[in-house]
């Protein structure tokens, strides 16, 4: 079960990282043969093999040399991970939309909204109506405060105030709000990073989808049990 879930993980993953960058180029992402984005060469089946093709091609391109980006593994073992993680197929699902926003907005900066409908699909699916109040107030708690901060300060872009919003309704408000903390907390050590190799500015611009993705995909699985953990930490130290 364990090889069939990272086979099934990768595989998918494999695909949406496919789908996210022909679709950005207009090409049909279902029926387009693979190639080679420098030589445009048609990659063989070991070629597309999911982490193994960029292992036995040495990260390299078998027709002329290229380098091939480490994205292509990455994001495949990132798949595999997803996958043996999940409890069900509707998380499995939910983590591969996450991973096709956090790749595209990588991209372009932007969020599409293709993948915001389809996480308010799967939000109505999962969703508990009995708490629906819940789920209402995580709609607006982080989206109505950024959408301000984005009107004054430009400081997040629409699409990151909309996957809040979106998100919010199938997390309910407090996991919202962690899913938000979270997300902030690692894009501000990635751009310490960029800050200290001084491969960016303080005016420069970075996608925050990918870590607000991020956020809601630990808040979603983990969140409950974060929240609890924390609320115990906090009566320990003020008793």
């Amino acid at each position: 079960m364990l090889v069939w879930n990272i086979v099934i993980g990768c595989t998918v993953a494999s695909f949406v990282n496919a789908a996210v960058i022909r679709s950005q180029n207009k090409q049909n992402y279902i029926f387009s043969r693979s190639c080679c984005p420098d030589c445009g060469h048609v990659l063989s089946f070991i070629d597309m093999l999911p982490v193994a093709g960029y292992l036995i091609r040495s990260g390299h391109c078998h027709y002329c040399g290229s380098r091939i980006s480490v994205r292509y593994p990455l994001t495949e073992m990132l798949g595999a991970i997803a996958a043996i993680m999940s409890r069900n197929m509707f998380e499995f699902v939910l983590y591969m939309i996450l991973l096709a926003v956090a790749l595209y907005d990588m991209d372009t900066m932007i969020i599409r909204n293709r993948y915001l409908i389809m996480l308010m699909v799967m939000s109505f699916v999962v969703t508990d109506f009995c708490f629906i109040g819940n789920h209402l107030l995580g709609i607006v708690i982080i989206s109505i405060p950024m959408r301000i901060i984005a009107v004054i300060t430009k400081g997040f872009g629409f699409g990151d105030v909309k996957l809040m919003a979106v998100c919010g309704f199938l997390l309910g408000w407090e996991r919202a709000i962690l899913s938000f903390v979270l997300g902030c907390m690692t894009g501000s050590v990635y751009a310490g990073y960029l800050l200290l190799c001084k491969k960016a500015g303080m005016k420069s611009e970075m996608p925050f989808g990918p870590f607000l993705a991020l956020g809601i995909r630990i808040s979603f699985r983990y969140g409950f049990r974060l929240i609890d953990l924390y609320e115990l930490s906090f009566i320990r130290v003020y008793n």
